[in-house]
């Protein structure tokens, strides 16, 4: 796993402090700041997405018989396009009242992937030890003996939040908020979509308009998370989600979207 983190954070080096030339040994001089506020940026969009996925209105979509469950059938409730609207609308609020910049988000690239793989490996650990201590998710299947794979493959098949009668919110068809289509749409492609907002957004208040390129970054990226939320009663369907495989790390790697959205600071100007 660091042989896949390590060459993600050179990259970053490479594109922010070195113009998207090699750094060596020789030239390195980084002078980076990078403390709790990104770790509480972070969490904040985790958090916020998640109590969207709880509140917002959608589809009920039955999803198929899971076998470690006596082929009993769960129900995924499918509002990522709803919540994705909202999240644009509550994002251009805050830029325009100065509470949250977007172009923050690009400025701030390295501290904040460096947070996403941190809170991905501890939200991994955690789900394993509430899979084995607990059976959270039903009982762990498929374990192989070793810890560490273990671990990286994931033990809870159904891990879910909000199950209650109560969270429910008077929706008769309510199973939760099921963490393994949670973690593949809505936090990962959301934040790729802010991440090239947030360059536009910065190249516009540097230079004044927004480059061909950067609109192409922007387009690309709304366009794909618009179609994921709109197929998003497709994932229940799906091997990933009802039978294999079990809510592996990475699923939950928060830190994917900003490694894909790596050319976003090639198009704004040089900090």
């Amino acid at each position: 796993m660091l042989a896949i983190l390590d060459p993600i954070d050179y990259l970053w080096i490479c594109l922010w402090h070195y113009h998207g030339a090699f750094a060596r040994p020789s030239n390195l001089s980084i002078h980076e700041k990078g403390g709790l506020l990104e770790f509480f940026q972070t969490m904040w969009h985790i958090v916020k997405t998640l109590v969207l996925a709880w509140i917002m209105p959608g589809v009920d979509q039955e999803g198929l018989p899971v076998p470690s469950l006596g082929y009993r059938s769960l129900m995924y409730h499918c509002n990522a396009l709803s919540s994705f609207y909202t999240t644009i609308v509550l994002a251009f609020t805050l830029h325009i009242t100065g509470i949250f910049r977007l172009p923050w988000l690009i400025e701030s690239f390295g501290p904040l992937m460096t947070w996403s793989i941190i809170i991905s490996f501890l939200c991994t650990g955690a789900m394993y030890l509430a899979a084995i201590g607990f059976h959270y998710g039903g009982k762990p299947i498929r374990m192989s003996g070793n810890t560490v794979y273990d671990i990286f493959m994931g033990a809870s098949l159904n891990p879910r939040l909000f199950t209650s009668r109560p969270a429910a919110l008077g929706r008769k068809n309510w199973d939760g908020v099921d963490l393994k289509m949670f973690a593949e749409v809505r936090v990962p492609w959301v934040l790729l979509f802010l991440i090239a907002v947030s360059g536009g957004v910065k190249q516009y208040e540097d230079l004044g308009y927004l480059s061909p390129n950067m609109g192409l970054m922007i387009l690309a990226t709304g366009l794909y998370i618009n179609a994921c939320a709109k197929g998003e009663h497709m994932i229940p369907q799906t091997l990933i989600v009802f039978s294999l495989p079990p809510f592996i790390r990475r699923v939950c790697f928060a830190g994917k979207p900003l490694p894909t959205g790596a050319n976003d600071i090639l198009i704004p100007p040089d900090p």
